[in-house]
């Protein structure tokens, strides 16, 4: 995976999507976007942090085989009409592992939201993420040693700060 392709998976998360996202949660698609645009990066550090060891790697792409084929983009709007945070919540337990409240906290508090709009949008965003994952890992693009190499492109895209502080060594195991 390159810098380009984590700008490309940021990208397929498109204006239909973002609005589901809006209606969803109740707010503003413009507000959902910035969400979006914090939470990708955020959730893609987690996981290149899990990624840095064999294991923390191997269980990733583990997941990604057994539960993660990229069928959930086949009709992400669809999907997000009817989202299951309980799925994405589980995914970012392992992402965040017990960093997860920070980071919401972190996100609410740089976009002025509460915490619970931000934590059901990363609920609803992250079997997303993952589904981009496995089908690029489906196509041969993807091995999750790879996102260790990322770190640098994706603490641009946190621009720093508290987030990106926190975000280094946040999991604990891949989802």
């Amino acid at each position: 995976m390159t810098p380009d392709q984590l700008q490309t998976m940021l990208d397929q998360i498109d204006p239909a999507a973002v609005n589901q996202i809006a209606a969803q949660l109740g707010i503003d698609p413009m507000t959902a976007g910035e969400i979006v645009n914090r939470a990708v990066p955020a959730m893609m550090a987690g996981m290149a942090g899990n990624a840095q060891s064999a294991l923390g790697a191997d269980l990733l792409n583990g997941a990604l085989d057994a539960d993660h084929d990229g069928s959930i983009l086949d009709d992400l709007v669809g999907y997000l009409g009817k989202a299951d945070t309980t799925t994405g919540g589980a995914i970012l337990g392992h992402v965040f592992g017990g960093k997860e409240s920070a980071i919401v906290k972190e996100i609410a508090t740089r976009l002025g939201l509460d915490p619970s709009t931000v934590s059901a949008a990363l609920a609803m965003l992250a079997p997303i993420i993952m589904g981009q994952l496995g089908k690029q890992r489906q196509q041969g693009g993807f091995d999750a040693g790879q996102l260790a190499g990322l770190m640098p492109a994706i603490q641009d895209m946190l621009g720093g700060g508290g987030l990106a502080e926190l975000l280094g060594g946040a999991g604990r195991g891949a989802s």
